[in-house]
């Protein structure tokens, strides 16, 4: 909706936008190992694939295919910026009107604690803790000084617990499969192929 309503404000069209986001957050999410629900499924299986590990043997492919599209994006979205001498101005009084921070303190307390849980995913090599109790820490951590005289509610109406559930049902799927041996045999059919 933000990218939608800037456009609006802007007044162009904001389907080059939501296309450039929906293609760069999705090849960018398989760069990092908390990005895809597949890499979180690398993560758990293997104890010897790092955060950082993962980054370095998975980044120069990602980086490979996000230039070329990220340069077909731009010349996409400013196409109509390089044609015409008419743009629109961004009145930026009425930007903050729209988009007020309503709650500066909450705000500060949950980027301060993303930007720690991010730093400590990055110190994997140092300290060899698991990705997800980090991410558990970071959130309860979150909710606990963003909302602290009503968890329940923070629980109840602001965690999206059926996407929890889902990918939950997912890894149980997947440790299913790997105990059956059924990955193995794919693994094992697809390199015969290759």
């Amino acid at each position: 909706p933000v990218t939608i309503d800037m456009c609006n404000i802007l007044g162009v069209d904001p389907r080059p936008y939501l296309i450039g986001e929906v293609l760069l957050s999705n090849v960018g999410g398989t760069a990092t190992l908390i990005g895809d629900p597949p890499n979180i499924i690398i993560g758990s299986s293997f104890d010897e694939i790092g955060f950082v590990d993962f980054i370095i043997n998975v980044l120069p492919c990602i980086f490979f295919f996000c230039v070329p599209a990220t340069l077909i994006l731009v010349l996409q979205i400013y196409k109509y910026y390089l044609s015409t001498e008419k743009m629109a101005t961004l009145d930026v009084r009425t930007l903050k009107k729209t988009y007020q921070v309503y709650d500066e303190p909450r705000l500060l307390i949950a980027g301060t604690t993303t930007f720690f849980v991010i730093l400590i995913f990055f110190l994997h090599p140092v300290h060899h803790k698991d990705t997800a109790w980090i991410a558990l820490i970071g959130a309860f951590i979150t909710i606990a000084f963003t909302n602290p005289h009503d968890v329940q509610d923070a629980l109840r109406n602001h965690v999206e617990w059926d996407t929890l559930l889902f990918f939950a049902g997912l890894f149980v799927l997947v440790e299913v499969c790997a105990a059956m041996g059924l990955l193995t045999a794919i693994g094992s059919a697809l390199a015969s192929v290759i």
